[in-house]
């Protein structure tokens, strides 16, 4: 069967692990869904710049298997811009100093 990176479309602001026809889809490809702890993707660079990037890329398609997807996402990786990786923790330490300002309290964020 090998790795296939999937997206789901999900309606207005339902984030797509807790959409009902995510989930279900998971089940059907005998998939394990992986639970992770509440967070913020507003201030972890990954979340809110990296993954989507890492994800534009490599969706629909086909990896073999782990080590096909790996070298995939090293390739990528490597052809992006050091000033890109530069201006993107700037503004995740901003967003992180925000958070603490805030005392951790929701704030809009530009």
């Amino acid at each position: 069967m090998g790795i296939t990176l999937l997206n789901f479309p999900t309606k207005g602001r339902e984030t797509p692990h807790k959409s009902l026809a995510v989930r279900q889809k998971i089940k059907d490809m005998c998939m394990h869904e992986v639970l992770h702890p509440p967070y913020s993707p507003d201030i972890t660079p990954c979340d809110f710049w990296l993954f989507r990037k890492l994800k534009d890329n490599l969706f629909g398609r086909g990896f073999k298997d782990q080590l096909s997807l790996d070298w995939a996402i090293y390739r990528y990786l490597e052809v992006i811009p050091k000033e890109e990786y530069r201006k993107t923790l700037k503004i995740g330490l901003k967003r992180l100093n925000s958070v603490v300002a805030y005392k951790g309290d929701y704030f809009e964020h530009s």
